[in-house]
């Protein structure tokens, strides 16, 4: 009822004051309409910057996730080189052991063989010396 008194005064220009106050009433609501639309932009703003902020950070983890996919296959690859380099060093180390434990065998077999042949060139001066001793107290009896 007073919102019609008021609006009825108004259109009489009764209200004096009242009547006077709804121009600046209007450019206060103006204002507030346009604060409210300024603050409305900015909302906006601030909401498309946070959504591209979000959609950055959102590619930059597709980034971590692909480079960490990529440094895994890398890491995998590295431990398979090395379990490779593993498998061949301790098969180089065994053939080494078996190469060294077969010089040895023959190594000690060549020791016996040249143990047996020294043996056998002392039997063979031996004989020799016991034959030319022979042939000496033979030619002396003939003599």
């Amino acid at each position: 009822d007073e919102g019609r008194a008021v609006a009825s005064e108004a259109e009489r220009g009764t209200g004096g004051a009242e009547a006077s106050t709804a121009p600046e009433e209007l450019a206060s609501l103006r204002r507030e309409v346009a604060a409210r639309a300024a603050a409305e932009e900015e909302l906006r703003s601030q909401l498309g910057s946070a959504v591209e902020a979000r959609l950055e950070a959102s590619a930059a983890a597709q980034d971590n996730t692909a480079g960490m996919a990529v440094l895994r296959t890398q890491l995998e690859s590295a431990q398979l080189q090395l379990a490779t380099q593993q498998a061949l060093h301790e098969s180089l180390s065994r053939d080494s052991s078996q190469t060294a434990a077969r010089l040895r065998e023959e190594a000690e077999a060549r020791e016996a063989l040249a143990l047996e042949a020294g043996v056998a060139r002392r039997e063979l001066d031996n004989a020799r010396r016991e034959a030319a001793y022979a042939r000496d107290r033979m030619r002396s009896q003939e003599g």
